[in-house]
């Protein structure tokens, strides 16, 4: 059976979210904790701290991920990590802020530095490494000789997304390369990147039928079932469940912080992909985002309850 991960999004994929998923979905062989960072002052932010403390992640097969850009960020990040069974090692956020510091998808231009962090990660984690990157900064090319040094280590696995840092999320997936990439790793190869549908995730497995797995990201988003769809062919969707699942996303969000505003706000990011859910998603959005305060909230709520879940093609 293909493993089905779950992404690493930061702001989306928070500790809230996932304890709800696995709770009424429970479809996912991995779920993975958007990365850590080294601080600009001397501590993590509030919200990262809170995403990897133990006690907020209280199920097997969480992984959290840390981006690093040497040895030292590394070695300041993996204390938080001590109680987890497995790592993962960011290579491949693309956003400039992050790879001009040489982090991310910029470790490729000083492959050394690479080697530098997944040694350092090794050395100095009891639990399993694994690494998600792309295919390079600019140029598709890049990912032979990243391979290449990959190959020097016994990892868990490699976590592909086919796109160059320059693309971020634009533009299509390159997959000229990913059969050569997986016969020339000698650790298992995860895919990443696109799979929003059924349909989707069959095209890619009839035609890479050597992956370890699949990572979900923005199609988990959209569509809560869709893992469920892929492990079990059919699809058990509920408004109840997904009424349950925002409700206790929206406790935990309450419980950090007693801005009402704030609250409003961040749930508002939990809509930009939730409302995919219902009938008139559109609409259902944009009430959320024209909510001012817990009255407009519970308003736009009861609205998107009368909309009743979206009917989906494959």
């Amino acid at each position: 059976m293909m493993k089905i991960y779950l992404a690493p999004l930061q702001e989306y994929t928070e500790y809230s979210y996932r304890n709800a998923i696995h709770k009424h979905l429970n479809y996912f062989d991995k779920y993975f904790i958007p990365y850590i960072s080294y601080p600009k002052g001397d501590k993590l932010k509030n919200r990262q701290k809170r995403d990897i403390e133990i006690v907020n992640n209280q199920f097997d097969h969480i992984v959290p991920q840390i981006l690093a850009a040497n040895k030292e960020e590394v070695e300041y990040l993996l204390p938080f990590l001590e109680e987890y069974n497995e790592v993962n090692i960011n290579f491949g956020c693309p956003y400039p802020m992050v790879t001009k510091r040489g982090r991310g998808c910029g470790i490729y231009q000083d492959l050394e530095k690479a080697k530098e962090v997944i040694e350092t990660t090794l050395n100095n984690f009891k639990g399993k490494v694994s690494v998600k990157l792309r295919s390079g900064l600019k140029s598709h090319d890049s990912w032979v000789k990243m391979i290449e040094l990959l190959n020097q280590y016994n990892l868990e696995e490699i976590i592909i997304h086919p796109r160059t840092a320059s693309q971020l999320y634009k533009g299509e997936p390159e997959y000229s390369y990913l059969s050569d990439l997986i016969d020339l790793s000698t650790n298992p190869v995860v895919y990443n990147g696109d799979i929003m549908t059924i349909a989707d995730y069959n095209h890619l497995i009839e035609q890479y039928p050597n992956l370890s797995g699949v990572m979900l990201g923005r199609g988990a988003l959209t569509d809560i079932y869709l893992a469920q769809k892929i492990k079990e062919k059919r699809t058990t969707e509920s408004l109840t469940t997904l009424i349950e699942i925002h409700n206790e996303v929206f406790e935990e969000v309450r419980k950090q912080t007693e801005i009402e505003r704030q609250v409003i706000q961040k749930m508002e990011r939990f809509w930009d992909y939730f409302s995919h859910h219902f009938e008139n998603e559109r609409k259902v959005y944009k009430n959320f985002k024209k909510s001012k305060n817990q009255l407009d909230y519970n308003t736009a709520l009861s609205f998107a309850k009368r909309q009743g879940i979206k009917k989906r093609e494959s």
